[in-house]
């Protein structure tokens, strides 16, 4: 990096944030637009292909520069995401016209608000709707290693202990966007996923136990051992992953759902060679269409496109948890309400990543739609689910957290919601008085200023007054020649201007008025961002509420995708039980048999591996279905 030496105030601010923060683009605001410089530049204008220009010199040569503008900031960023940078958004700290009244000198204060990577994304422009965005953390401990990984976008936060052995197989399954490793811990297909974290001083607990201590006290428990059976490596992995993620947001934790181990879930494991051969939600090029979950995802919300991709790629081997499963889609298809379910949930907002922006200080409109639109589907559904399935009746219990908090939403909120709170109008008319009336100031000064206007006329007993506006003066009442003396008499009015035909006169309540018109945008736009402050407030006074309201909105998603799927009659439910054996009667590949439609039809095949029956032996020429009848029994 180049020395700061005779650098501009502006640019010795520059070098300042950009020695604590080497390894990232700084996203640096000037106006209207978030600027790069010298090397930042030059990787940005070839990653996003816009121009590279020059602003004035440093050390007697041209200092490269480009920007983009600050309302297109998220596409610009997203595209630099996915080419593997990590941009630090700089903010001014201060506003200009303050820092103006100050009489301050020099450029205004500016800091790092956030350092974006991909492992911390909230946006809905920087993440895939239906997939679950994972920070990771893994650390070596008494021979085993702790893992802990964290979506933020959603509160999801769980822990795993594994062996050496079982590394691989889980990140093949969570498939982390960031992974905080040591270079001694073996990655494998994901070692390009590693983070380096030297430079950024984590605040890490310097022992097993005090990482225990410092989880309790984060989540306001007395001890870890409230949320589960933890191990210390585990407990350290999370606090890891906490204290990176923290670091990210300059300080501010996000709102993140309590540990859970998921080594007490019981689930699947599967080796990364087996979890790509099953091509469970992936295909081979990448893509989802052509693998399992392509073939049968019936959601209709992006929250229950990620809970199914988790059900898929982490299969469970406990009986118990399956059966519930099953009754739960056995119950929608055959109590004649699963459209009227599946028509609710269609289009639910991500109730879940909106409640993570908002608790980041994030929020914009369209957030809070989302929580109401979220609340909304919840009202319909509740009356909708048929009784007898565990977890259809535990979703029913959360699907109608807060009906003050959703009627105060209906009657805030406009529609649509507009993209940012700057744009306005984000708050609808009739809610809140002191802002109808900054607007009414602010859009409709002429129907105002003839209402006081005819007041001051029969106030005074002269109906020829007017109010007119002055280059020099503002507003001012005239009055004709007649009614002068009339109005001087007033002591509340004061002669201004005296003409050949009349005069102009001003008032305390006219100088009023006319600053508030003159300030009535300004205002306007200060008493709804105080309008929207109350809200989030609101909004996250709720937040345990509203975060178990979209998991049921999203459990709900996938038993009745489930339900959609088997509706034609070509799926069924399998019986399942504790025994050893394995038997399927004309069983199909579900993603061959998808790729075969309008060109044919597949053949069915039967699977008997009875306890009596433990070795099949296939034969067959290339191309005869032997993987393809391995992999559909698997």
């Amino acid at each position: 990096m180049k020395e700061a030496t005779g650098a501009s105030p502006a640019m010795a601010q520059w070098f300042a944030i950009k020695a604590q923060h080497e390894d990232a683009l700084l996203f640096f605001r000037m106006g209207d637009f978030y600027e790069l410089f010298f090397a930042d530049a030059q990787a940005a204008s070839a990653a996003l292909d816009i121009a590279l220009t020059a602003r004035g010199q440093h050390q007697g040569q041209p200092v490269p520069m480009c920007g983009v503008p600050v309302s297109q900031a998220e596409i610009y960023l997203a595209r630099l995401i996915r080419r593997g940078f990590r941009v630090a958004i700089v903010e001014q700290l201060e506003d200009p016209a303050e820092a103006k009244k100050r009489g301050a000198k020099g450029p205004l204060k500016r800091g790092v608000v956030r350092l974006v990577t991909p492992g911390t994304l909230t946006e809905e422009a920087l993440l895939e709707a239906g997939r679950a965005n994972f920070c990771a953390a893994i650390v070596a401990h008494e021979g085993k290693f702790g893992l802990a990984w964290a979506d933020i976008s959603t509160g999801q936060f769980e822990t795993e202990q594994a062996g050496p052995d079982e590394l691989t197989a889980i990140l093949g399954r969570l498939d982390p966007a960031e992974i905080l490793a040591s270079e001694e811990i073996p990655l494998g297909a994901h070692a390009t996923r590693r983070v380096e974290t030297k430079r950024m001083a984590l605040a890490l607990p310097i022992s097993a136990e005090a990482a225990r201590r410092g989880l309790a006290q984060k989540f306001g428990a007395a001890s870890l051992d409230a949320f589960g059976d933890f191990s210390s490596a585990e407990a350290l992995a999370a606090s890891f992953v906490l204290a990176y993620i923290e670091a990210t947001q300059m300080g501010s934790l996000p709102r993140l759902s309590r540990p859970a181990s998921a080594g007490l879930s019981g689930q699947l494991a599967m080796d990364a060679a087996t979890r790509a051969s099953l091509e469970l939600a992936s295909a081979r090029g990448g893509t989802e269409a052509g693998s399992l979950l392509g073939a049968v995802k019936r959601t209709v919300s992006p929250a229950g496109a990620r809970l199914l991709a988790s059900w898929v790629t982490a299969p469970l081997c406990r009986l118990e948890k399956l059966l519930a499963r099953q009754e739960a889609w056995l119950a929608l298809r055959d109590s004649g309400q699963h459209e009227a379910v599946r028509a609710a949930l269609r289009g639910t907002p991500d109730m879940a990543r909106a409640l993570g922006r908002i608790a980041l200080g994030r929020a914009s409109p369209r957030d809070l739609a989302a929580i109401r639109g979220g609340l909304e589907a919840g009202t319909a559904l509740a009356p909708l689910l048929p009784k007898g399935a565990k977890l259809l009746e535990n979703a029913a219990t959360a699907l109608i957290p807060a009906p003050a908090l959703l009627a105060t939403l209906q009657a805030a909120l406009a529609e649509p919601a507009p993209l940012r709170l700057d744009e306005g109008n984000a708050i609808a008319p009739g809610f809140d008085g002191e802002l109808d009336a900054e607007r009414a100031l602010r859009d409709d000064t002429r129907r105002i200023i003839a209402q006081f206007q005819t007041e001051l006329a029969q106030r005074y007993g002269v109906a020829s007054l007017k109010i007119r506006h002055h280059a020099q003066l503002g507003y001012v009442i005239e009055a004709p020649a007649a009614a002068v003396e009339k109005l001087r008499a007033h002591p509340d009015l004061t002669l201004r201007q005296a003409m050949a035909n009349g005069a102009r006169f001003m008032s305390a309540e006219l100088a009023d008025l006319d600053r508030r018109i003159t300030e009535a945008a300004d205002r306007a736009a200060a008493r709804e961002r105080a309008v929207f402050a109350d809200l989030v407030g609101d909004v996250l006074g709720e937040a345990a509420a509203l975060g178990r309201c979209a998991a049921a909105l999203a459990g709900l998603d996938v038993p009745q995708s489930a339900a959609a799927l088997a509706g034609p009659g070509t799926w069924c439910r399998p019986e399942v039980t504790d025994e050893a054996g394995l038997l399927i009667e004309a069983g199909r590949h579900p993603v061959v048999e998808a790729a075969l439609v309008g060109a044919g039809s597949f053949v069915p095949n039967d699977c008997d591996l009875s306890p009596d029956r433990r070795v099949l032996l296939l034969t067959g020429p290339n191309m005869a279905g032997k993987s393809t009848f391995l992999r559909q029994n698997a």
